[in-house]
């Protein structure tokens, strides 16, 4: 999940066989848009609404994204969002018993730097072996 803070983007699927992709928009609006797109089809996402793109099949896919910005921005949400410190993180979850400052340090310690590391039932699936090692440990 991520946003471009300055751009719309538009993406086509030119190569596989579809792509699954959605967006939420603003508070206020609680409903994802979701989405597959096959071959040659496209979606849009608004400027700011958190989104992704994923291909869910055991063949390679590439896309074209268009984005309305020279310099779009991108803003990775899960780890912008755990870069604060762990008290107002706490707080913006509405203080959950399963969640506290101190072990919500150890989750964040555990994300990725960047992009999803994929999903282990597609991985399993398709046959692929993935060992995905984030801050020297193995997360896969």
């Amino acid at each position: 999940m991520h946003i471009h803070n300055r751009a719309t983007e538009m993406v086509i699927l030119v190569k596989g066989k579809s792509l699954q992709t959605g967006f939420v928009m603003e508070d206020g609006d609680n409903t994802p848009v979701v989405n597959t797109i096959g071959l040659y089809q496209g979606a849009i996402r608004p400027q700011g609404a958190i989104h992704y793109e994923f291909n869910d099949n055991c063949e390679d896919a590439i896309f074209i994204a268009g984005l309305s910005n020279d310099d779009p921005g991108v803003s990775r949400i899960a780890q912008n969002f755990f870069i604060e410190d762990a008290k107002l993180i706490y707080a913006d979850l509405g203080y959950p018993d399963f969640i506290s400052p101190e072990n919500i340090t150890k989750f964040a310690d555990s994300l990725p730097l960047a992009f999803a590391l994929g999903a282990q039932a597609c991985l399993t699936r398709c046959g692929i072996t993935y060992n995905a090692t984030v801050n020297g440990t193995s997360s896969i």
